[in-house]
């Protein structure tokens, strides 16, 4: 097997397979593979690597990887760090693309959440139970749906110098009751989705997730249509915690986007388990370099 070495920027010689060698994933053999926008090899879809180096030119953002890792369609997404994190509007503040988020790990500011009890005014749906999901800020129609709304809403400034605005609609779990929105979706007893688009399909509990960019007027979305969005017969308390809408408002170009092993902001407790992960994707990272030099120089 031919092998190429490459010289790091730490000046270390990185031993590559070149016929693993990628100029784009479509070049990659399985479906599980893309191509490295660092290495510019073939890399299993893990988080770690796609952290590492997503392919070029996509946002570096997916949930792919955490799906092969065993995490629900439409429930968890790669964070920058490499780690998989539940769509929660903290952990998609911090960890999520930059983009949509513009948070700076390097100066972090500190994200407000308060109780909010306009959804059902702002249509800002959390679970919809019918034929199909709709969206925050879509009416589902009354009589063949039953929606519940999210109840507390998150906001950051993340920049003092600007006038970006990050909000953030979830569920707070520590006082969100399902109770009355179950009952009243025994009440509509709707069996069947008949005369509507998906015939004779039985209506779904429906966790809806939408992530939004608004940058100089220009509106980018990230949201799960019915194929993706996570779903369930009966009722699941767990897939509701997770649902979330999250939007930026900005008129300045994105800040550079965190990478794997760049400087974080101060962990918390809910930081600790992605920050060993790093700390362990580092290691061998550095393990391995080292092992190719020396194979390099004959030692």
């Amino acid at each position: 097997m031919k092998l190429l070495w490459l010289l790091s920027s730490s000046s270390v010689l990185l031993c590559v397979s070149a016929s693993n060698s990628c100029s784009s994933s479509s070049d990659c053999g399985g479906e599980d593979e893309f191509c490295s926008s660092k290495s510019f090899t073939c890399e299993v879809a893990t988080c770690v690597n796609w952290a590492s180096g997503p392919p070029a030119g996509e946002t570096p953002f997916s949930e792919e990887p955490c799906i092969a890792e065993g995490a629900p369609a439409g429930s968890a997404f790669c964070g920058w760090d490499g780690s998989c994190y539940t769509y929660t509007c903290d952990n998609w503040y911090k960890y999520g693309p930059v983009e949509y988020t513009s948070h700076d790990v390097t100066n972090p500011v500190r994200l407000d959440c308060q109780d909010y009890t306009t959804g059902a005014a702002d249509n800002m749906n959390s679970v919809v139970f019918g034929c199909r999901p709709y969206q925050p800020g879509s009416k589902a129609p009354e009589g063949k749906t039953w929606t519940h709304f999210f109840n507390q809403k998150c906001t950051a400034k993340p920049h003092p110098d600007n006038n970006d605005e990050f909000i953030c609609y979830q569920n707070n779990i520590a006082r969100t009751d399902y109770t009355d929105f179950l009952g009243e979706v025994s009440r509509i007893n709707q069996n069947s989705c008949d005369r509507e688009t998906y015939d004779n399909e039985q209506p779904l509990y429906w966790y809806i997730v939408q992530v939004q960019q608004e940058r100089r007027g220009v509106i980018t979305k990230h949201l799960h249509g019915r194929d993706n969005t996570a779903s369930s017969t009966s009722f699941d308390a767990s897939e509701a915690d997770k649902t979330m809408f999250a939007r930026l408002i900005s008129n300045t170009d994105p800040i550079t986007q965190p990478t794997l092993g760049s400087a974080a902001s101060p962990a918390s407790s809910s930081d600790a388990a992605a920050t060993t992960n790093k700390n362990k994707g580092f290691g061998w990272t550095s393990i391995l370099a080292a092992a190719g030099a020396l194979a390099f120089l004959g030692i």
